[in-house]
């Protein structure tokens, strides 16, 4: 008699213990997704700040600068222009210290 009371609690208590773990996992599932939504979300601000903050901007700059290029051929001081001719020309090569030279230094293994 005595066993058979021990096997129904035991069999209680673990129902109890799988009905916990099922909770727990729901539990775990809405928290990701939550967490997830959550993201999103962020990720959706960012986006929309970068866009307003500096791409928006940017383009516009981008946009005056093609105009004033495009008017720069119909000038009547075209031919002596310094800043024409300024655009013209190919970028100058960065000074020494500010290149990246992988060979040299600490971590290129060459050099010193």
């Amino acid at each position: 008699m005595l066993s058979i009371i021990l096997a129904i609690l035991a069999l209680v208590g673990n129902c109890g213990w799988f009905m916990d773990g099922r909770k727990h996992r729901h539990d775990i599932r809405k928290a990701k997704a939550e967490a997830e939504q959550a993201e999103f979300s962020l990720s959706k601000d960012y986006v929309r700040e970068f866009r307003e903050n500096i791409y928006l901007p940017l383009e516009e700059e981008l946009h005056k600068l093609r105009q004033a290029i495009e008017k720069a051929s119909t000038c009547s001081y075209s031919r002596c222009c310094p800043v024409t001719h300024e655009l013209c020309e190919s970028p100058p090569d960065p000074p020494p210290e500010s290149r990246d030279d992988y060979h040299q230094g600490e971590w290129g293994g060459g050099g010193e």
